[in-house]
């Protein structure tokens, strides 16, 4: 998910600390918005969401509840800095632990058959070269913990490999595949 171009650092930086409220994270609000887009109304992909505020940062708009928004990346990018009405909005601005915990079961499962079929394709590849298949979708935090539990479960496999560069320096590039090609994921 793609938090968009403020990272809570750079928010940080921005706005006071009676702006930001450290609970409204990506996650959480599309949770909240049930993977709906606020700008749009339509179903938003994880792989394509963003986390827009309704009164954007550039004009002091907070970092809280009141004032964040599931939408498309493309629907936040098209919006920019204009101010506009949600389309739609949540029933409750709680996230329970539950909701929260399924959610991240779902997720993992996607994320888990979503490595498998890249290893599928590409007997081998290395950490950076899945980080690629992932772009523009997922950052590396919410892939990263998902492929260390394959590899622990077996799923997966780490190998090291240690080329010389032209400069004549050992690089250690990781590699990681499938252990057994037939695994299905569970």
């Amino acid at each position: 998910m793609y938090l968009g171009v403020h990272s809570m650092h750079s928010l940080k930086q921005r706005l006071p600390d009676k702006l930001i409220d450290s609970s409204v994270t990506p996650l959480a609000v599309y949770l909240l918005y049930k993977g709906v887009c606020g700008i749009c109304g339509e179903k938003v992909d994880l792989t394509q969401a963003s986390m827009d505020h309704i009164i954007p940062i550039c004009k002091n708009g907070p970092h809280k509840w009141g004032n964040v928004q599931l939408s498309h990346i493309k629907c936040n990018i098209e919006k920019g800095k204009q101010l506009l009405e949600p389309i739609f909005k949540p029933d409750s601005r709680t996230i329970r632990p539950r909701e929260l915990k399924k959610f991240m079961e779902e997720h993992n499962l996607l994320v888990k058959e979503r490595i498998a079929h890249i290893l599928s394709i590409y007997p081998a590849v290395s950490v950076s070269m899945l980080s690629v298949s992932f772009s523009g979708g997922l950052k590396v935090a919410m892939w990263r913990e998902v492929l260390e539990d394959m590899i622990a479960e077996g799923i997966v496999k780490r190998d090291f490999e240690v080329h010389l560069s032209p400069k004549k320096q050992n690089r250690t590039y990781t590699k990681i595949s499938l252990r057994d090609r037939e695994v299905e994921v569970k």
